[in-house]
C-alpha cells in the first residue's frame, strides 16, 4: 500500500514538472483603455512550449495606456512545485502623484494553452471600473489622506507604538506602511524629510498564490501612503483607503482590513509601556484571552472584521475597566462600542477589582471617561478614598450607588461621610443615591448639600435607627426607598417629605398601632410599597388589625398599593379578609400583593395566583410578580423573640440570626433556645 502512495506522489511530481503549455513569445501590445484583448495579437502569433507563461500588465493612468508584455520572466521565485497545483499569481502596484501613477501587474500561470493571453484579457475587464473613474477615485483617496491647504504649525503622527507623537516643526505629513499579514512589520509616524517634499500619496505590493483546488496563499500584503493632516495615519483612516482599495479592485476582495492581534506582538512594548510610562498589561490579558478563546485565522477573518456582536460576547468575558482601557481610543468603532462599559460603571460584588486594576480606573480611566460616566456603584471605604480625588470629573453623573461595610470603625464614618458630603456638591447632575447599610445621620447630610436634582433616595439602615431631627426638609425627594423599624419612625419620616410622590417602606417591627391615626400623609403621595419582613407568632408580630390600621392612614391619599408579607398570618390567606384591607380606598387603581403564608388559602380560586412549594408553604401573589427592594433586613427571615414563643416553626428562615446583637431598652436580646425550636430549610 505505502509503494502505491510513493508512486501516486512521484508521478505527480513528475508530471507536474514535464507538462508543457503553449505560451505567447516575447511581444508588446498597447492598447487604450477602452480596449480588450481577446484573441491573439498579429504581433504576437510566435508560441513556443513551456512549463510555464509569463505575463506583465501595465496601466499608466496619466497616458490613460494599457502595455502588454508577453513572455516577459520577471517573477521571481515562482516556479512551480507539486505544492503550487500549477498556478500563481504576483501583483505588483505603484501609485504616486508627479504625474507618474501605474499599475503594474507581474503573472505566472501553468494550468493551460495561452493562459497568459485569457489572464489579460480577464484583468483588463477587471481594471475598468478604476480606469474608466480614475479621477473619482483619485479625489476619493486625496479626500481621505490629505486637507488641502493645510495651516498645521505642528502635526500629531501615530507612531508604531499606537501613541500619538509629535512631529517637528520642518514635517508637515504622516507615514503609513502597512503590512496586512504580518502586523509585526507595520510602521507608522512623522514622515522622513524626503517623504514630506514628494509625498507618495499611495503605494502597494501584493504577491499571491492561487492553486487549482481554490485555496490562496497570500504572500505579500504591504500598503504604504502619506498624508497630511492629524493623525491621519491610526487605524480610521487606514480603513477608509483599504476599502476604496478593495472597492476599485486593486486588492485581493479578501485582504484584511485591519491587521489582527499576533501573540508574536505581546512582547513588543506597546502592549506593556506607552511612552507616558502608563501600564497596558491589561492588554496582554486582552489579547491572550481572544487566542485562548477564539480561532482567529489572521488572513481569513482579522480580530476587527468580527460583528459587533460576537465582539460583546468576548467583552462580556473581560473586566470591564480591562474592556475600557484596552480599547479607548482605537477607532471610532471600538470608542462607539465602549460607550456603553463607560457610561455604566459597577464595581461591586463579582466586580470587584484588584487593588491595581482599581488605581488605574482612578488614574487612567476616569480622566478620559469621568464626564461619560452616569452610573456608578461602589463598594467598601478603600474604593471611595482612592476616588474621592476624581470626583470633580463625575460633573455628569446621575446615579451612585454606594455598599458599606458592617461594621462601626470610627474610620470608617468619617470616609464615608466626606465622601457623601463631595459628591453631593460636586456631581450636580445627580438624580438618584443609593445606600446600604447607610449612616445614622446620612439624612441630615443629604438635606444639607444636596442638589433639587435628587429626587430618588435609597436608604437601607443594618442597626442604625435614622435621625428624622432634621432642620430642612427633603422638598426635592419624590421617590424613596427606606427601612424603619417601629411605626413611629414612619411618622417622623412623612414630616420631612412633603414632596414625596412614591414611598417604598419596609418594616420590621409592629409594637401597636394606637398611633396610626396621627400619621400625616402628604397630598403629593401616590403610591405606597410595604413589606413586612417576616412577622409571625413573635410579640412583636403585627396581627391583621395592626395592618389595616396603618393602611389606613393612607386610605385618601394614594392611587397604587403593593404588599409583601413573608410568614402571613392565616387571615391573609382568607380572601375576602384580605381583600378588606382595602375596602376604605377612595382613589386605590392599582392593587398588587406577594403572601407567604403556611396556612391553605381559603377559596385559592378567588386569589390570582396559588402555589403550593415542597415544604408545604404557599405564596399568593399577583403578576408581575412583586420584588422586595429591601436587601440589607434579611427580608425572608424574622426579627424573633424566641424567649417568647419556643414551641413555633419558622418558615422560609434562609439566613436567620440566632444571637441578636440588637438593644430592646438597653438590654441585649440573647436567646434562650427550647429542645422543641425547629429551623425549617435554614441554610446560614
Amino acid at each position: 500500500m505505502l509503494s502505491i502512495i510513493f508512486i501516486y506522489i512521484y508521478f505527480l511530481t513528475f508530471l507536474s514538472s514535464t507538462v508543457q503549455h503553449r505560451c505567447l513569445g516575447f511581444c508588446d501590445v498597447y492598447l487604450s483603455f477602452n480596449e480588450t484583448l481577446n484573441a491573439i495579437p498579429s504581433t504576437c502569433d510566435k508560441t513556443f512550449e513551456s512549463g510555464e507563461c509569463f505575463t506583465e500588465l501595465s496601466f499608466d493612468y496619466v497616458s490613460k495606456l494599457i502595455h502588454v508584455k508577453f513572455g516577459e520572466q520577471s517573477v521571481v521565485s515562482a516556479n512551480a512545485t507539486s505544492d503550487d497545483y500549477y498556478l500563481s499569481h504576483e501583483t505588483e502596484m505603484w501609485h504616486e502623484t508627479f504625474n507618474v501613477q501605474w499599475t503594474i501587474f507581474k503573472h505566472k500561470c501553468y494550468n493551460e494553452d495561452t493562459c497568459d493571453l485569457k489572464y489579460v484579457n480577464t484583468k483588463i475587464l477587471e481594471m475598468r471600473k478604476l480606469i474608466w473613474n480614475f479621477a473619482e477615485f483619485q479625489q476619493k483617496l486625496y479626500s481621505a489622506l490629505f486637507t488641502p491647504d493645510s495651516t498645521l504649525d505642528t502635526i500629531r503622527c501615530a507612531s508604531t507604538d499606537g501613541q500619538p507623537a509629535t512631529c517637528s516643526d520642518e514635517i508637515k505629513s504622516c507615514s503609513l506602511n502597512m503590512d496586512n499579514l504580518r502586523f509585526n512589520n507595520t510602521q507608522r509616524g512623522c514622515s522622513s524629510r524626503s517623504d514630506d517634499h514628494a509625498r507618495k500619496q499611495l503605494g502597494i505590493k501584493e504577491e499571491t498564490a492561487y492553486f487549482l483546488d481554490g485555496k490562496e496563499d497570500a504572500r505579500q500584503s504591504l500598503v504604504e501612503y502619506v498624508c497630511n493632516h492629524d493623525l491621519c495615519n491610526e487605524r480610521d483612516p487606514y480603513h477608509i483607503v483599504m476599502k476604496l482599495l478593495i472597492e476599485y479592485n486593486l486588492l485581493r476582495p479578501n485582504t484584511p482590513i485591519e491587521p489582527p492581534f499576533s501573540m508574536a506582538s505581546l512582547n513588543q512594548p506597546w502592549y506593556c509601556t506607552t511612552d507616558n510610562g502608563k501600564n497596558l498589561a491589561s492588554q496582554y490579558k486582552t489579547v491572550k484571552f481572544l487566542h485562548s478563546n477564539l480561532i482567529i485565522y489572521r488572513r481569513a477573518m482579522p480580530f476587527e472584521s468580527l460583528p459587533d456582536e460576537l465582539l460583546l460576547i468576548i467583552f462580556s468575558h473581560l473586566h470591564q475597566i480591562d474592556v475600557i482601557r484596552t480599547f479607548t481610543n482605537l477607532n471610532q468603532r471600538f470608542q462607539r462600542m465602549i460607550i456603553p462599559f463607560a457610561s455604566v460603571i459597577d464595581l461591586t460584588y463579582r466586580n470587584i477589582p484588584s487593588y491595581r486594576l482599581y488605581q488605574s480606573f482612578c488614574q487612567d480611566v476616569l480622566p478620559w471617561h469621568g464626564p461619560n460616566i452616569r452610573s456608578l456603584r461602589l463598594a467598601g471605604n478603600q474604593q471611595l478614598y482612592f476616588i474621592q480625588p476624581q470626583l470633580h470629573r463625575l460633573m455628569n453623573l446621575q446615579s451612585l450607588t454606594l455598599i458599606g461595610e458592617r461594621s462601626y470603625d470610627i474610620n470608617k464614618f468619617v470616609i464615608e461621610k466626606q465622601f457623601l458630603i463631595d459628591i453631593l456638591t460636586t456631581s450636580s447632575c445627580l438624580s438618584e443615591l443609593i445606600i446600604f447599610p447607610a449612616e445614622r445621620n446620612a439624612l441630615h447630610i443629604i438635606a444639607s448639600h444636596s442638589s433639587p436634582n435628587l429626587s430618588t433616595l435609597t436608604l437601607l439602615f443594618y442597626n442604625d435607627i435614622p435621625n428624622f431631627t432634621l432642620t430642612t426638609s427633603l422638598i426635592f425627594i419624590k421617590r424613596l426607598y427606606i427601612n424603619l423599624w417601629s411605626l413611629k419612625a414612619v411618622k417622623q419620616l412623612l414630616r420631612i417629605l412633603p414632596s414625596i410622590e412614591q414611598l417604598y417602606l419596609s418594616l420590621l417591627r409592629f409594637k401597636d398601632s394606637t398611633n396610626c391615626h396621627l400619621i400625616q400623609v402628604p397630598p403629593t403621595l401616590t403610591k405606597l410599597h410595604l413589606e413586612i419582613n417576616g412577622f409571625c407568632y413573635s410579640r412583636y408580630g403585627p396581627q391583621f388589625d395592626y395592618i389595616y390600621q396603618f393602611l389606613n392612614a393612607f386610605k385618601d391619599r394614594i392611587y397604587s398599593l403593593d404588599l409583601i408579607f413573608i410568614n402571613a398570618l392565616r387571615e391573609f390567606s382568607i380572601y375576602n379578609r384580605f381583600q378588606s384591607l382595602t375596602k376604605d380606598f377612595v382613589r386605590l387603581q392599582s392593587f398588587q400583593y406577594y403572601l407567604q403564608t403556611r396556612y391553605q388559602p381559603h377559596f385559592p380560586h378567588l386569589f390570582s395566583n396559588v402555589e403550593q412549594l415542597q415544604n408545604s408553604t404557599y405564596i399568593l401573589y399577583t403578576l408581575p410578580r412583586l420584588q422586595p427592594f429591601d436587601t440589607v433586613s434579611n427580608r425572608t427571615s424574622v426579627y424573633h423573640d424566641m424567649n417568647y414563643n419556643p414551641n413555633q416553626t419558622f418558615v422560609h428562615s434562609y439566613e436567620c440570626p440566632l444571637i441578636s446583637n440588637h438593644f430592646d431598652d438597653g438590654h441585649l436580646l440573647t436567646p434562650t433556645l427550647d429542645e422543641q425550636f425547629k429551623l425549617v430549610n435554614v441554610h446560614q
